[in-house]
């Protein structure tokens, strides 16, 4: 091995030790159970009202992929299993102890936008980039960018756009591919973010230079869209300035910079 070389190897696993023994002397962080909104989705936002929603547990099923109205009915009416709040993609991939809500409101245009809050359990990692798990519920991802929301009473709010195209659920008059769209950000009672990496970043510093653990959640907004046509920027744009002062009121949040 030359000089230079054992010199950086010496670096590196000097680099290393030193991280370890850190980690080894570093006390558990302290957790914070609260978190940067409420764990609840209103009856109503704007124009729109909610109705909780369940999805069959029979992944042949077509209803294992969309939202059905929680009319009181147990069992799915087309292939008879069992109707739970969490698709199978969810229950199995997430924790036991994550929170998960999720309502699909209308209004009387016959408009239609599914909105989800989840929440960290004791396992603060039970929440993670959603463009890692979109693809293995069936869609493409088209598109993406981040989209700044005009709030009132607080400083606009920043939130990730995926354009989605699925083949699997397909639109039952025509046969053919369903196109979406589905917003997130990351809230936590010191930070909200559209960024997952600077969630990670955020999470990793609390933890090793102030001792803490925060709950984060993630807030979903996903809605149909038109091929070609922009429209449902203005309409989902519309409910998240709705919902956000229901579910953080007062919640300014800093602004992230532009990092993933």
């Amino acid at each position: 091995m030359d000089p230079k070389t054992q010199k950086r190897a010496i670096i590196v696993v000097s680099l290393l030790a030193m991280t370890a023994m850190i980690l080894a002397l570093q006390k558990e962080p302290a957790s914070h159970d609260e978190t940067g909104v409420r764990l609840e989705l209103p009856e109503a936002v704007g124009d729109y009202a909610g109705t909780a929603c369940l999805f069959c547990q029979n992944q042949l099923c077509e209803r294992s992929l969309v939202a059905i109205d929680d009319n009181g009915e147990k069992i799915c009416q087309l292939c008879k299993s069992e109707l739970r709040a969490l698709s199978i993609a969810e229950k199995t991939s997430l924790p036991p102890d994550t929170i998960v809500i999720k309502k699909r409101y209308r209004n009387n245009r016959g408009e239609v936008i599914f909105a989800m809050i989840v929440a960290t359990g004791k396992e603060r990692r039970s929440i993670h980039r959603p463009e890692t798990c979109l693809p293995a519920q069936g869609n493409s991802i088209e598109g993406s960018r981040i989209l700044s929301v005009d709030v009132p009473a607080r400083d606009p709010l920043k939130v990730t756009l995926l354009d989605l195209r699925s083949s699997k659920a397909r639109l039952a008059d025509t046969g053919q591919d369903r196109f979406s769209a589905y917003a997130y950000w990351f809230v936590s009672p010191a930070c909200e973010t559209p960024y997952h990496l600077e969630r990670m970043i955020r999470m990793s510093i609390d933890r090793a230079l102030h001792g803490v653990s925060y709950r984060w959640a993630y807030i979903a907004i996903s809605s149909n869209r038109q091929d070609g046509s922009d429209d449902y920027i203005r309409r989902i744009s519309q409910f998240i300035a709705d919902l956000c002062p229901l579910i953080a009121p007062g919640n300014r949040g800093p602004q992230s910079t532009p990092s993933r």
